[in-house]
């Protein structure tokens, strides 16, 4: 009866970190416009490297609502039609800059 309990218990454990590993994609490399789509597309949620949002045409970032985590800078500019940050509620963490410029 332990043994039964033990080998459950491993199992769900097993199969909670199957889900979590499967569940943390990361794109490798910087992310620009020109790769959006297939960061959408691909439910990345973790970029290795900067992200560069530079003459987008959205109105918000939507694009980017399942992005968690980036280890380099995060630089949004020049990006006249840009409205709100909507899309950027999941973002927990950035491991460098965080820069913002709105044009006038």
């Amino acid at each position: 009866m332990q043994l039964d309990k033990l080998i459950l218990v491993l199992v769900i454990t097993i199969t909670l970190g199957i889900v979590k590993t499967q569940a943390q994609k990361i794109w490798k490399g910087d992310l620009a416009i020109e790769n959006l789509e297939d960061f959408t597309s691909g439910e990345y949620t973790e970029v290795d490297g900067n992200i560069i949002i530079e003459e987008y045409q959205g109105t918000d970032l939507t694009v980017l609502t399942k992005l968690e985590k980036c280890s380099g800078n995060i630089v949004i500019s020049d990006n006249k039609k840009l409205e709100s940050l909507k899309g950027l509620e999941n973002l927990k963490a950035v491991g460098g800059s965080f820069f913002i410029n709105k044009q006038p």
